[in-house]
């Protein structure tokens, strides 16, 4: 599990299989202490963590002995999720807005003829007529 949990804060992967069982603990805790941002396929003989790994980036869950079938139906579906998802840049993208703490807090509205900043705690509620959005605003004193 120590080696496991140090492989994947250095390197990128773009699936990982693994047992629940580890020779040093289970592979459940490497999620508890680094991030792991590709999909799983666990192989285990214990059907009794099927729910609790799911929590986690699980695509699918196969109890020894396997059929190769399931295995062939496991990659399948790991290729059906890449080709629809680039996986690394969602998990980048996701890290970098949670990250961000600039949030912008005025708006540029149009009012009559020019633009004026609205700080977002003054709007009231934004509408569409069809053509152009309108809003409707208090100012606070």
């Amino acid at each position: 599990m120590k080696n496991a949990t140090i492989f994947f804060k250095e390197n990128n992967v773009d699936l990982a299989f693994m047992d629940i069982h580890l020779g040093d603990g289970k592979s459940l805790d490497i999620f508890e202490q680094t991030t792991i941002s590709c999909p799983v396929i666990f192989i285990t003989a214990y059907d009794s963590y099927a729910v609790k790994v799911f929590k986690n980036f699980t695509i699918d869950y196969l109890l020894k002995p396997y059929a190769e079938e399931e295995l062939l139906e496991s990659l399948i579906k790991y290729k059906n999720i890449k080709d629809t998802f680039n996986l690394g840049l969602i998990v980048k993208s996701l890290t970098e807005i949670e990250n961000k703490n600039n949030i912008q807090n005025n708006f540029l509205v149009n009012h009559r003829d020019k633009l004026i900043s609205i700080n977002d705690s003054a709007i009231a509620y934004f509408f569409c007529n069809g053509e152009a959005p309108f809003y409707s605003y208090q100012y606070r004193t």
